[in-house]
């Protein structure tokens, strides 16, 4: 997508335009209008008998690629394109300038704009090699009017059914981070336009989690073909539960970027958490909207990079909203930074998918800014990750 700069046919067309009726005992709504290539061989005199044969006018064209735009009767459409002069028949399909997405809460996301998002938009917008990220988290409305078409319905592991709704709104606001329809004059963008979010419930309503619950869902979306899974999620402890270790290394075989939120304790004794802790998982913490670490956001020598976690801007059930923006509001915390992470990486994925999980990460890291104490330090990792140095390269 290129901001402000769409080449629109219609601003290239040729002034000296035919004024011709259109063909006669036909009614303007039967008339359609077509962009027509020509074959390098077709003259002008070809052209001009083959088009008054089919009963079509010239309305424009373009020389250096040999194309009319024309209007014809709509009956007679294939006919022009079995022609042996002609190389193909186009709609004339609409564009807009591209200057940024119309999502009215897009002034609030004050993150896409921090990470160079809507820069990176111009070379990928994650619809090139569509990914699906699994947010393993308290389920996803699917029925929300921003999420609609990219939500695939996943296991509940807490009611043990295969309806995993949210109960609590978390997990449809991670969702939205990543994946939330773009440009669609409503609500908010998420950061890749082609991601698809595998749903699946592992925490119940009052936030509350397990380790089988979130393992089995880790499984799922390893077994499922996402390339990420998403875990704003995690608890404190003195080690790595086996689970978690035992599926990083089956991710790692399989190519899956696990992402997981480092936690939001550090006011509290600053224990280490865990998946965010594990070897194998991609441990984020959070920042604020000038770069500060948030003080709020887990650190240590598990931290492996940053991202945007305060008054993050999403979906939410409209139950879990304000009135005055139902359907959406801002929630803080390393689980709002995690699907930046995990946003970024599935448009790495799309740009690139013959790439393995350790491409992507490595690219993550060596394109964040650097933050705090020069180099990797355990409050920013690598630094904030900068999407616009990740896509662009």
């Amino acid at each position: 997508m290129k901001r402000a700069a769409l080449v629109i046919v219609g601003l290239m067309l040729a002034a000296n335009a035919a004024h011709a009726r259109p063909s006669a005992g036909l009614p303007n709504d039967q008339m359609v209008t077509r962009l027509v290539g020509w074959d390098e061989g077709a003259t002008a005199e070809l052209r001009q008998t083959l088009l008054e044969a089919m009963g079509a006018r010239v309305t424009g064209r373009v020389p250096l690629i040999r194309m009319d735009r024309i209007e014809l009767p709509a009956e007679r459409v294939a006919a022009l394109r079995a022609q042996p002069a002609v190389l193909w028949v186009e709609r004339n399909h609409r564009l807009r300038l591209m200057d940024e997405p119309n999502d009215p809460y897009l002034q609030f996301q004050w993150s896409l704009y921090k990470m160079g998002v809507l820069k990176a938009w111009e070379h990928e917008t994650g619809t090139r090699s569509p990914v699906t990220v699994a947010v393993v988290d308290s389920g996803v409305e699917s029925v929300h009017p921003d999420l609609i078409g990219r939500i695939i319905q996943g296991h509940d592991f807490v009611s043990a059914d295969d309806d995993p709704a949210d109960t609590n709104g978390h997990g449809t606001h991670v969702a939205g981070i990543i994946a939330a329809l773009q440009d669609n004059n409503f609500g908010v963008a998420g950061i890749s336009w082609g991601a698809k979010v595998l749903a699946i419930r592992a925490c119940a309503e009052q936030g509350t989690c397990d380790a089988f619950a979130v393992s089995a869902g880790i499984a799922e979306g390893i077994v499922s073909g996402a390339r990420v899974v998403n875990l704003s999620l995690g608890g404190g402890g003195t080690s790595c539960p086996a689970p978690f270790l035992a599926l990083a290394q089956v991710a790692a075989a399989k190519g899956v970027v696990l992402v997981a939120a480092s936690g939001n304790s550090a006011q509290d004794q600053n224990p280490a958490m865990y998946p965010a802790a594990c070897d194998g998982y991609l441990g984020v913490g959070a920042t604020t909207n000038r770069d500060k670490w948030a003080p709020f956001s887990s650190h240590g020598p598990y931290v492996d990079v940053s991202a945007p976690g305060v008054d993050i801007w999403s979906t939410l059930p409209a139950e879990r909203s304000s009135p005055t923006t139902p359907g959406f509001g801002a929630h803080s915390g390393t689980s709002m930074a995690a699907p930046q992470v995990s946003g970024l990486a599935a448009l790495l994925f799309s740009a690139h998918p013959d790439w393995t999980a350790e491409e992507v990460i490595a690219r993550i890291l060596e394109t964040a800014v650097d933050l705090g104490r020069a180099g990797r330090d355990d409050y920013f990792g690598a630094g904030r990750i900068s999407v616009a140095r990740a896509i662009k390269g």
